[in-house]
């Protein structure tokens, strides 16, 4: 006799896959990492002076920020493998303070670098940031995505969230990726980590395209697979709620 299972059995992480400390150990080591390397680069360098300290925390905070948001990315990447280690609860409750965490992260990167600047020239903050938006290549991209991912997370509050129908707050959602993505280019152009080590390059690159390969594979390839696999088909739309509809399905069986 087939077994149906509950909605306990699929939230219940698995015990044999690794656990929450093994994964945290390596999220750390690798952020570990990236912080060698910005020192290796000679990120210590600049604690010479206020300004230079301000700047070498712009680096920081921008490359934690980042990395922390491809984790993010990761985690609600429906990788069948995380989600029977720690079910999909635990790992929606992580993903969001993973997004507030880079966003924070980002954000003091965006005013750590540009008082530095500002301190290392002699300028004010606003002159300095005209200049850092109109003459450095793709800050005013990056800032563009920041921005979106700062939307991202403001109607992600409870408070905003409760406003919004789940399919405008999903739709919205998406942003954070296109925000991702315009922080790139900026990262690679103008990162202390990437101006003369194609080792750093190739790393990041790396880590940006496991998690591109991710979200493809898992939220986009395998649900088509497994429709195509099973032949479901549409069977009836139910109105459950106002604005709210479930799509009941057929499954199409040989012979």
């Amino acid at each position: 006799m087939d077994r149906v299972a509950s909605r306990s059995d699929l939230e219940r992480p698995s015990s044999h896959l690794l656990g929450s400390a093994d994964v945290a150990a390596l999220g750390i080591g690798n952020g570990a990492l990236i912080v060698a390397m910005w020192i290796r680069h000679g990120g210590l360098d600049q604690l010479s002076s206020i300004g230079g300290i301000l700047t070498a925390a712009g680096q920081v905070t921008a490359l934690l920020g980042t990395y922390i948001a491809l984790i993010g990315l990761v985690l609600m990447s429906r990788s069948p493998w995380l989600d029977r280690s720690f079910g999909l609860p635990r790992l929606a409750v992580w993903h969001r303070w993973i997004g507030f965490s880079c966003v924070w992260l980002l954000v003091a990167h965006t005013v750590l670098t540009t008082v530095g600047f500002a301190m290392t020239t002699g300028s004010d903050a606003l002159t300095e940031a005209w200049a850092l938006l109109t003459t450095y290549p793709y800050v005013l991209m990056a800032t563009v995505g920041m921005a979106l991912l700062i939307v991202v997370a403001v109607l992600s509050v409870r408070a905003a969230r409760r406003r919004l129908t789940y399919e405008t707050w999903y739709y919205i959602h998406l942003y954070a990726y296109l925000g991702m993505a315009l922080g790139f280019a900026h990262q690679l152009v103008l990162g202390t980590d990437f101006l003369s080590d194609p080792i750093a390059v190739a790393y990041w690159i790396a880590l940006y395209a496991l998690t591109i390969a991710a979200i493809l594979i898992f939220r986009i390839g395998r649900p088509i697979q497994l429709f195509l696999r099973h032949e479901l088909r549409v069977a009836s739309v139910v109105a459950e709620s106002p604005g709210a509809v479930q799509l009941r399905t057929l499954q199409t069986l040989d012979g």
